[in-house]
């Protein structure tokens, strides 16, 4: 419709094209669902790794056992010099020392004439305790590992003396606990069993 004094002109109303209340209403729903797509792929990514580290650390430990397991089980004679130190006589001559190193148990295996054979190292849980026990009576030698509980820091396990560092009664998750009976395959057998 066109009017004569002012010349305007009535277009349709289906013309293509958004109010600016649309474009600001698609663009705030749209960043909020970005907001809450990137958090939740972030916890996801952190979940993963958490999940690969607690995996990481149960082999080390499933290693770990089947390692001390079966050297001790070949062992003659067993020697706790300190509470990071084991030495194992084997029934071959060789010697097997297993040394506690941050946190890192390392095993070292030796012939009779100090040459190296063989090293191995097993990297622990982060705030890891271990503890070797060896029975005398029951020829037996325990190998325990406790967690840190979630709740104790860096920070606040470095404060603490040094006796309660030693303790392993604190608060912490069982990681591992093994007890292998000394020379079991020794007394049958001077080879490694298959």
């Amino acid at each position: 419709m066109i009017s004569i004094g002012k010349r305007t002109t009535r277009r349709h109303r289906g013309c293509a094209g958004f109010t600016l209340i649309e474009l600001i209403g698609t663009i705030a729903v749209t960043s909020a669902m970005m907001t809450l797509l990137t958090v939740w792929i972030h916890q996801s990514i952190k979940q993963s790794r958490h999940f690969q580290t607690v995996q990481r650390d149960q082999q080390a430990l499933d290693r770990l056992s089947a390692d001390v397991r079966r050297s001790v089980w070949l062992a003659q004679s067993v020697k706790l010099t300190n509470p990071k130190v084991l030495d194992l006589t084997m029934a071959s001559g060789n010697e097997v020392r297993y040394r506690l190193k941050g946190g890192t148990l390392r095993r070292m295996e030796r012939d009779s004439t100090q040459r190296s054979i063989s090293t191995e190292q097993f990297k622990l849980p982060r705030e890891s305790r271990v503890a070797w026990q060896h029975d005398q009576e029951a020829k037996t030698l325990s190998l325990v590992i406790r967690r840190a509980p979630a709740s104790i820091s860096t920070a606040s396990a470095t404060e603490q003396d040094a006796q309660t560092k030693k303790d392993l009664s604190f608060d912490g998750r069982l990681a591992l606990t093994l007890t292998a009976r000394i020379g079991r395959w020794a007394a049958t057998s001077r080879e490694t069993p298959q």
